[in-house]
Order: C-alpha cells, then structure tokens, then sequence
C-alpha cells in the first residue's frame, strides 16, 4: 500500500484491491486504521475476502479509529462475510488493470 501511494503522488483518495498473494504486510485483522505515507496520512478502509484484500484509501489527519476499526469488524462479523464474497464474486468481472509497484525490500534481523 504505502509503494502504491508513494508512486502515485500522495492522491487524496484511492480504491483498489489487490490478491493476497501480492502483499506482504495484508494489516491482518484491522479495518479501519490510519496508515502513514511521506508527508500525508491515510484512512484505510480495509476488506478482505479470499483471493482479494479491498482497500479505500482518503487522506486525512490522524485521528483515533479504534472505535470505527471495532465496529467495522463487528458488521463483518454479523453479515457472515456475505457482503466480501458478493464482492469477490463481481470484482471477478471488473476491467482488469494492472500495474507494476516498485518496492524496496526490507529486511530485519530479530
């Protein structure tokens, strides 16, 4: 995520999905979340339903989202995960647009 906002100039707002096994850091767990990139911080709405991770990306002050990332996760919960397979389901008929996300690779020792 943050190498797709670095390459694309910081936007003020994004919307993509990605596979899972494209990303290395998937932010497990976590729905709504600020995410900090350069000079801009970012609101992450964040879904995830096998093969695809959906993020919605607005650049925003950090604020405190541990209630909204909670309550996110709780309607996930209670709709069984329908409304992500329904997106998986059409995402699969979207125009396919693919790009090339330089990273560089970090590596720590522990």
């Amino acid at each position: 995520m943050t190498s797709y906002l670095e390459q694309t100039n910081e936007p003020p707002w994004t919307s993509y999905f990605v596979r899972y096994a494209d990303v290395v850091n998937d932010q497990r767990a976590l729905s709504h979340f600020n995410w900090p990139v350069g000079q801009s911080n970012y609101h992450v709405l964040r879904t995830g339903c096998f093969p695809y991770i959906k993020y919605h990306c607005s650049r925003r002050p950090p604020q405190d989202l541990s209630f909204d990332d909670k309550f996110f996760r709780f309607i996930k919960i209670i709709n069984f995960g329908e409304r992500d397979l329904r997106f998986v389901i059409l995402s699969q008929n979207f125009e396919v647009r693919v790009e090339v996300i330089f990273s560089v690779l970090q590596a720590y020792q522990l």
